[in-house]
């Protein structure tokens, strides 16, 4: 201790000692990694003299997270030379701007239309009605990587579709990766289903990391709220996978420790809020899995499961909603997430694929793996490049008929030749659009983004076949002698969307489910302005109607509030 000397470092990463400025004193550079919030921090050169090494005889050179160096005549000039390896650039574990973009008609975004709130280094976001007011909020959880991991999941108030960044509510999440919305208890009020990557502290020997906060006309409060026993999960899919009428949570399974048995499962809901191990089952063979997603991909009936992971793995259901190693498939596909849609309009459901990291790149090729009849295959895709693709949304973006495709982008890699292009996470998002003759690099727009996570964790469109279109049945209604007059209903239909109605009629309610739905041209016809009559030369015994909910493409929902069929 008394033959050393101190000097200081912004989280010193390297030291190389040489004479850089020959004068015959042994000099140090030392390279500086990162302080609390920020890689834009400088590394120092001390300069040594007679006098020894002081504080303040020292030179900054400015880098991006330095992580080494090396000292060498590198050009041959005869005079030392500084090689400086850095990470990254920009600022972490300071509040982080989140963007919302807003669209139109062409699917076009700018900087010039979007809203800007403060996260904590957020994960993941989420959009629904929370409040029943009529107006979408915004759901916003923060992770807090290198920061404080007790955070909170944020919920900005939509006012008449005005913003404030005070006008918020928090939620207490630890770690928090991922928001879902579902009425879990069929109350009436939505829920909110958190994923926190680690078990709360002080938990007691139960691993809560996911808290289901339950919906409520108070709002929601800690003392009511769930903890579901997996950790290390991400956004789970909110499913009835086992279509007895309750929603049900699919969720992946991640390790750390590849020695540790750990599988994905499933928690089945009961109407109730009893999520736990007593109504868990695990899906043999699916280690170390992501983000779940849902839908009838081989098109027999029954819903399937694609888990994101360093290989895309898919297990294909049966009628008991029984999945295994044994009726599954693993692809050579690395996946951050997973999205499901019909990309390529073969009538096939295909899977967008995001490309994460992998062998040291950010900035390499994102995958949509194309269904068919004989399932997947890794060398049946289309490949787009994208940087850090860290999540994706499938959707007919500017209303031309074709399906495209958005990818959020986390970070870019710099340049092997380009001086001053480094990685960086201030990179730009793609929404590739599909036309004729397929995808191209050039047919892409480019949104400005911000070291984006993962994606709001739910897919557009309906669970089972991603279409567009959301169908309501009427219970049956015995006529009692009368006949049906006419058909009205009260309902809005926001932008493109529609709603529209067939009915179907038979002797006996039993006989209803083998009737044709029909309108008022007849089969294949719709029902589609409100007070139309109902003409029938002989009463019908029974009778029953089907609400058509068409969200054109996913991006709004018509609104369904009340129908009413006349009798005579």
């Amino acid at each position: 201790k008394e033959n050393r000397q101190e000097f200081q470092t912004i989280g010193a990463w390297g030291a190389k000692a040489a004479d850089l400025n020959e004068d015959g004193w042994v000099d140090l550079f030392v390279n500086n990694f990162q302080e609390h919030y920020s890689y834009e921090v400088p590394s120092f050169i001390y300069w040594n003299g007679p006098d020894g090494f002081s504080l303040t005889n020292r030179t900054p050179i400015y880098e991006h997270g330095a992580q080494g160096n090396a000292v060498a005549d590198f050009d041959g000039d005869g005079h030392v030379d500084l090689a400086v390896t850095s990470m990254m650039g920009r600022s972490r574990g300071d509040y982080d701007p989140c963007h919302l973009y807003f669209g139109d008609e062409n699917g076009h975004y700018s900087k010039d239309n979007r809203i800007e709130f403060m996260g904590r280094e957020a994960y993941e976001q989420a959009f629904a009605d929370i409040d029943d007011d009529g107006q979408v909020d915004v759901l916003i959880i923060n992770q807090g990587e290198i920061t404080r991991l007790a955070n909170e999941l944020q919920i900005f108030w939509n006012d008449n579709n005005q913003f404030d960044p005070w006008r918020k509510t928090g939620i207490s999440v630890y770690k928090g990766l991922a928001v879902q919305v579902g009425d879990l208890d069929k109350d009436g009020y939505l829920d909110l289903i958190t994923c926190n990557y680690y078990p709360v502290p002080g938990a007691e020997g139960i691993q809560p990391g996911m808290l289901i906060y339950w919906g409520s006309a108070e709002g929601y409060v800690t003392t009511q709220r769930t903890s579901v026993p997996i950790d290390k999960t991400r956004a789970p899919t909110i499913v009835d996978i086992n279509g007895d009428g309750h929603l049900d949570l699919v969720c992946g399974q991640e390790r750390k420790d590849k020695t540790v048995d750990a599988v994905a499962s499933i928690f089945f809901g009961d109407g109730t809020r009893n999520y736990s191990n007593d109504r868990r089952e695990y899906i043999t063979g699916s280690e170390d899995t992501g983000t779940p997603e849902v839908a009838d991909l081989n098109k027999d009936g029954f819903l399937d499961i694609a888990f994101a992971g360093e290989e895309l793995k898919v297990f294909y259901g049966n009628k008991d909603a029984k999945f295994s190693k044994e009726n599954s498939e693993v692809l050579d596909v690395k996946a951050k997430t997973t999205n499901i849609g019909d990309v390529d309009g073969d009538g096939w459901l295909d899977i967008l694929c995001p490309y994460y990291k992998g062998g040291g790149r950010r900035s390499w090729f994102s995958s949509i793996l194309l269904g068919g009849p004989e399932g997947f295959d890794a060398d049946r895709r289309i490949e787009l490049p994208t940087d850090g693709g860290a999540g994706g949304l499938i959707s007919d973006f500017n209303f031309d008929g074709y399906t495209d495709v958005f990818f959020w982008c986390h970070r870019r890699d710099g340049s092997t030749d380009e001086v001053g292009v480094f990685g960086d996470h201030f990179t730009n998002s793609f929404l590739y659009f599909n036309g004729p003759a397929g995808f191209n690099v050039e047919n892409r727009e480019e949104i400005p983004s911000q070291g984006v996570h993962y994606d709001t964790g739910t897919d557009i469109g309906n669970i089972r076949d991603r279409s567009y279109r959301f169908d309501y049945i009427s219970s049956a209604h015995d006529c009692g002698g009368k006949s049906p007059a006419s058909i009205s209903w009260v309902g809005q239909t926001p932008g493109l969307t529609s709603l529209k109605f067939q009915i179907r009629t038979a002797d006996s309610e039993d006989g209803l489910k083998d009737a044709k739905w029909h309108g008022p041209g007849g089969v294949g016809t719709y029902f589609t302005d409100s007070g139309t009559p109902l003409d029938f030369e002989e009463a019908p015994e029974w009778i029953q109607y089907r609400a058509i909910l068409d969200t054109e493409n996913g991006a709004a929902s018509p609104i369904l509030s009340s129908v009413e069929i006349d009798f005579e």
